[in-house]
């Protein structure tokens, strides 16, 4: 197709020859064995070069076409064989949605441009299991996790605030410390969801002298301000979320020395095409981000 081409676009087999750095003879032999493959005469045989006959004119305009899909096909093969494209299933906790995520799309848009990102929303227990399944490619998840099975890459820390009702006895102050929460009963998320950030959680209030008398439970983050917002307790949250809560629930940091919790990337160790490294790679500056620039 490509010497039959070069043949139609020059209009002399000489010249064609030239341009394909071959000799005139085979380019010849290979077009007559076209034409015999086709059971169709391409080319009229002028004195001076040669012109397209009305079958060798349709013939071109599929052979631009072919060849043009060939180089895109080649072209698309060389970047997924070199991380550049292709999709990555990507989880995410919900309080990462508003602030962080953004950030990791417009970078990955950025940096990648030939990758595209599908999101889901899961709890960090959850993507854990996922990308230990294959059914993700990448997780952002609250750490530490329960498996050593996976690679990990912290992209986030952010301090934990208090959320209280907006008529609790603390919801004047500036700040508040730990231990002002000790009589007071929580709402907290199971466990299971995301058991590193529920011990941290937990071992917070244990610093500060006490357990904490957790009465209720819920699935999402907001959820868990709703039920706050209804007086049925407190809870301890990532400052981020003021972002995107739009209740009465009231936010207040923590006095004294800030406490962290940690967002990082959860992936499996060596890829077959290697997109889930160069992404991880592209999205190291995040790693000072604050959650709330």
């Amino acid at each position: 197709m490509r010497y039959f081409v070069a043949v139609a676009e020059e209009r002399s087999f000489s010249r064609a020859a030239e341009r394909l750095h071959i000799s005139q003879p085979p380019l010849s032999q290979q077009i007559k064995a076209l034409e015999d493959e086709l059971n169709a005469q391409l080319f009229r045989r002028l004195p001076r070069g040669v012109a397209l006959t009305g079958a060798g004119a349709a013939w071109l305009k599929s052979c631009r076409a072919i060849l043009t899909q060939v180089r895109m096909a080649a072209q698309e093969t060389s970047q997924i064989a070199a991380g550049m494209l292709g999709t990555v299933r990507m989880g995410t906790v919900s309080s990462a949605l508003a602030h962080l995520v953004p950030c990791i799309l417009a970078q990955v848009g950025q940096s990648m441009p030939g990758t595209k990102v599908e999101l889901t929303e899961m709890s960090s227990r959850e993507q854990t299991l996922a990308v230990l399944r294959d059914e993700l490619d990448i997780g952002l998840v609250h750490t530490p996790i329960d498996t050593a099975d996976l690679r990990t890459r912290q992209v986030l820390r952010e301090p934990f605030y208090a959320a209280v009702p907006s008529g609790h006895r603390l919801a004047g102050r500036k700040a508040v410390a730990v231990s002002d929460l000790a009589s007071e009963e929580f709402v907290f998320f199971p466990r299971s969801l995301a058991s590193g950030l529920f011990d941290k959680m937990v071992s917070l209030c244990v610093s500060a002298g006490f357990s904490p008398k957790i009465h209720h439970t819920a699935r999402h983050q907001s959820t868990i301000l709703q039920m706050v917002a209804m007086g049925l307790g407190v809870t301890v949250v990532p400052r981020s979320l003021q972002r995107i809560y739009k209740g009465s629930a009231v936010f207040l940091p923590f006095s004294g020395a800030p406490h962290y919790l940690e967002l990082s990337l959860i992936w499996q160790d060596g890829t077959a095409d290697g997109l889930v490294e160069k992404l991880v790679d592209s999205l190291e500056p995040l790693r000072d981000f604050d959650g709330l620039s």
